[in-house]
């Protein structure tokens, strides 16, 4: 079974020329220490531009006592199973309180549940 290769792609920060492989200088203008990893496999959605709207969150609402996932299936097993229907995430309606130490990664989680 063959195993699928990422696609490097490279970009020059003077030219913005980009190519297939790194190198020292920019084949294209010759610029020294140029080239820096601009994309690797297939490029990430699209995002929609602007903030959200009312009728975006509306969407994503749910009925009281069903849960909405994360998006991340650790993370939802923190916030909670369902016994009867095992889905899990954030339980509607509650409050969640993210806690820890200086430094452990509570904006990182929260931005990556934002983001996912």
């Amino acid at each position: 079974m063959s195993v699928p290769t990422r696609t490097r792609t490279y970009k020059c920060r003077s030219c913005f020329k980009t190519n297939d492989f790194w190198d020292q200088n920019c084949p294209s203008c010759g610029a020294f220490g140029g080239l820096y990893l601009a994309q690797l496999g297939a490029p990430p959605p699209p995002r929609r531009a602007g903030p959200p709207t009312l009728a975006d969150a509306r969407a994503k609402m749910t009925k009281r006592g069903e849960r909405l996932p994360s998006g991340i299936p650790e993370l939802d097993r923190i916030f909670g199973t369902d016994w009867k229907t095992q889905d899990s995430g954030l339980y509607s309606p509650s409050i969640s309180l993210l806690a820890g130490g200086e430094g452990t990664g509570k904006t990182t989680l929260m931005l990556q549940m934002l983001a996912a």
